[in-house]
C-alpha cells in the first residue's frame, strides 16, 4: 500500500435546494440531474428565479435587461451582487454589440450617472472584422472591382479617422462634401465607361457619375460665382476660395480608388500579394503607431497568407477572389480568448466553454428561426448530399445542448428574452422552439401561466418589461 494523503483545494458548497425549499430554477436543475419529469406529479411552484421577457426589437431587449439588472443590484443587499456575477449570452453577439454600447456603456441616464448609473460591461467573441472599422473598410477596398461607387459607400470610407488623416480631411468636411455631391446630383459610377461595364448598355450616359459631377463643380468654381449653363451642362458655383483644396483631396481619394479598382483584378503570386496589400493599407490609412491592434491584425493575416503560399511551394498567380475569401475568413474568426470574465458584465456568443457558473445568466435573441441556428450546407458539401450517419454534427443539436448548459450553470437567476412582437405592425412573433418547450414544461409541471387571457391560473405572466421602467 502507498502512503498517500489528500489536500482539499476546493470548498464544496451544498446546493441551495438541499438547504431550504428549492426555487424553481434549482428544482428544474434537479429534475435534469435526476431525470425526473415534474409533469407526472404537477404542483404550484412560482418565484422569480426564472424571468421571461418579450420585446419588440434587440434594442428593447437590452433596455429591458438593463432595467432588470439595476433592480437585481438594488435587491441583493444581504448577499452583494457585482457585475462580474452576470453573464449575458446571444446566438450572435454581433447582432447586439452596437446596442450594448448604446444602452450599457453610455448609460440610461446619459451624461448624468447619478440618475441611472452606468453598468460596466465587456463584449467577448467579437471578430476583428466586425470590431475594427479599419479592418472592415480594408476588406471593402478589396471589393472595389465589383463596386458601383455609390455615394453612400464613398462617404462611409471618408468617415474612417485613419483615412481622414491620410488625405488631410476633417470630420466637419464631410458635411460640405455631402452637400456638394447632393447639389451636383452625383449618385454612382466613376464615368461613362464604368457605367457601361456595370449596366451592359451600348450607349451609356455619363450623367450622375463622379466624373460628371466633380467636373461641373470644378468648372463652376473656375467660371463664376453663379450658376452657368454651358452647352447642356449646368456648372455649379458651390466651391469657393480655399475649398478648392478640399475638392482636390476628394478627387484624389476617388482617383486612388479608381486606380486600385483596376489593379486589384490582376492575379499575383503570394509574395506579390503580400507586398501589394501592405502598400494598399499604407496608401489609404495613416499609420497609428505601435499600439494599433487593427493594423497589427491586418499585418499578421497578410504575413500568414504569404507564409502559407511560400510553405506549400505554390508559385502560380492567385486571383483576387481567393485572396479576398482567405482574408475575410481569417479576420472573421471571433477572438475566443479576450474580454471574457474581465470583472464586468460579460456579453458573449453562445459557443462552447462559455456556460461557466454565474449567479445570473441572461440569454437574449431566443427567437423562432434564429435559435437553434440554421445550418446551410455549401454546394460542394458531399456529407450534406448523403443520408445522415451516426456521429455527424448537428448544429441544432449543438444549440440545444448549449442552452441546456446555460440553464444548469445559472446559480441564482435565469433571464430569457425574445422578440415577441413585430416592431413595425405589432404582430405576434413566436419564441424559439426551445423556449416554447421550457414554457410548456413549467406550465404543466409547476403551474406557471404564459397566457395573458388566463390570469386565474397563476400570478406570473410573461414579463414584457417596459424599456423605460425604473
Amino acid at each position: 500500500a502507498l502512503d498517500t494523503f489528500e489536500i482539499s483545494a476546493f470548498e464544496v458548497e451544498a446546493p441551495t435546494y438541499e438547504i431550504s425549499e428549492p426555487r424553481v430554477l434549482q428544482q428544474l436543475q434537479k429534475d435534469i440531474l435526476q431525470l425526473h419529469d415534474a409533469r407526472q406529479s404537477p404542483a404550484i411552484h412560482i418565484d422569480d428565479s426564472l424571468t421571461f421577457s418579450a420585446s419588440h426589437s434587440a434594442l428593447r431587449e437590452l433596455q429591458a435587461l438593463h432595467d432588470w439588472l439595476l433592480y437585481q443590484f438594488n435587491q441583493h443587499t444581504d448577499e452583494p451582487l457585482t457585475p462580474r456575477d452576470v453573464l449575458v449570452m446571444c446566438p450572435q453577439v454581433e447582432d447586439y454589440a452596437p446596442y450594448v454600447s448604446a444602452v450599457f456603456e453610455v448609460g440610461r441616464g446619459g451624461a448624468d450617472e447619478s440618475v441611472v448609473p452606468r453598468l460596466p460591461c465587456s463584449i467577448a467573441d467579437r471578430s476583428p472584422r466586425d470590431e475594427e472599422p479599419l479592418i472592415s473598410t480594408f476588406l471593402e477596398l478589396l471589393s472595389l472591382p465589383d463596386s458601383r461607387f455609390q455615394v453612400s459607400a464613398i462617404l462611409d470610407y471618408l468617415r474612417l479617422p485613419a483615412l481622414q488623416k491620410k488625405f488631410g480631411l476633417m470630420a466637419d468636411d464631410l458635411t460640405t462634401i455631402a452637400w456638394w455631391l447632393s447639389e451636383a446630383n452625383v449618385h454612382w459610377g466613376l464615368d461613362g465607361e464604368h457605367t457601361q461595364r456595370v449596366t451592359g448598355q451600348q450607349q451609356p450616359s455619363e450623367m450622375f457619375s463622379w466624373h460628371w459631377g466633380l467636373k461641373r463643380l470644378l468648372l463652376g468654381f473656375a467660371q463664376a460665382d453663379h450658376e452657368t449653363v454651358v452647352g447642356d451642362e449646368l456648372w455649379m458655383p458651390h466651391v469657393e476660395g480655399d475649398q478648392t483644396t478640399l475638392l482636390g483631396r476628394l478627387m484624389q481619394v476617388i482617383e486612388r480608388l479608381q486606380i486600385h479598382a483596376r489593379d486589384l483584378n490582376q492575379a499575383r503570386s503570394g509574395a506579390a500579394w503580400g507586398e501589394y496589400l501592405k502598400n494598399l493599407k499604407a496608401l489609404f490609412f495613416e499609420h497609428q503607431g505601435q499600439d494599433d491592434d487593427a493594423e497589427a491584425a491586418l499585418d499578421d493575416v497578410i504575413d500568414d497568407l504569404t507564409a502559407w503560399v511560400e510553405r506549400t511551394g505554390y508559385d502560380q498567380p492567385i486571383p483576387l477572389p481567393v485572396v479576398r475569401h482567405h482574408l475575410s475568413q481569417q479576420l472573421g474568426q471571433p477572438d475566443s480568448g479576450g474580454r471574457f470574465m474581465t470583472g464586468q458584465i460579460t456579453f458573449c456568443s453562445m459557443i462552447p466553454m462559455r456556460s461557466t457558473p454565474f449567479k445570473i445568466i441572461a440569454i437574449l435573441g431566443l427567437n423562432d428561426g434564429a435559435y437553434p441556428r440554421q445550418s446551410i450546407p455549401f454546394g460542394f458539401d458531399l456529407m450534406a448530399q448523403s443520408p445522415r450517419q451516426p456521429g455527424d454534427r448537428s448544429r441544432r443539436g449543438d444549440d440545444r445542448y448549449l442552452f441546456l448548459e446555460a440553464l444548469v450553470s445559472a446559480r441564482k437567476q435565469l433571464y430569457l428574452s425574445y422578440q415577441g412582437a413585430n416592431i413595425k405592425n405589432n404582430s405576434a412573433r413566436q419564441p424559439s422552439l426551445i423556449l416554447t418547450e421550457l414554457m410548456d414544461y413549467l406550465e404543466k409541471g409547476y403551474g406557471w401561466c404564459f397566457d395573458p387571457d388566463k390570469p386565474e391560473r397563476s400570478q406570473l405572466k410573461v414579463q414584457a418589461l417596459h424599456p423605460f421602467s425604473a
